[in-house]
């Protein structure tokens, strides 16, 4: 058997668990904006470290072109996005793809909480 060494192993699981710990806590069929809150506070009640609505200039030529802003940075090395529903939407991803590239950072978790359970995708950034 293949051994896998993942990406900021120790770092995932834990932000994992508390994707889960804020969904077994609230359950289904909330606002977006209320399992962030939630997440902020379980960030803070297991010491990860984190920057919300972070912002990363676009630039072109030393011009700064436009922005974008993800959801959380993890530890300044986890782009984390959060999305209601039960299904990966390729929109989702695509952007959260795009999100790593303009970053120019490895990894990305895509959380989607659905009606039934939380389901998460990571996105690994090879540059």
């Amino acid at each position: 058997m293949q051994n896998i060494n993942f990406i900021y192993e120790e770092l995932s699981y834990k932000l994992i668990g508390a994707l889960y710990d804020v969904y077994n806590n609230l359950g289904p069929g909330l606002k977006e904006k209320t399992y962030k809150d939630a997440l902020v506070m379980a960030f803070k009640k297991i010491q990860i470290s984190f920057q919300r609505e972070w912002c990363v200039n676009i630039s072109y030529s030393g011009i700064i072109i436009g922005k974008r802003f993800f959801d959380f940075f993890i530890d300044e090395k986890i782009v984390l996005e959060i999305k209601i529903g039960n299904y990966y939407a390729p929109q989702h991803m695509k952007q959260t793809n795009d999100y790593l590239r303009i970053a120019k950072l490895k990894l990305a978790i895509l959380a989607y909480f659905g009606s039934d359970r939380v389901r998460i995708k990571r996105l690994v950034n090879l540059y």
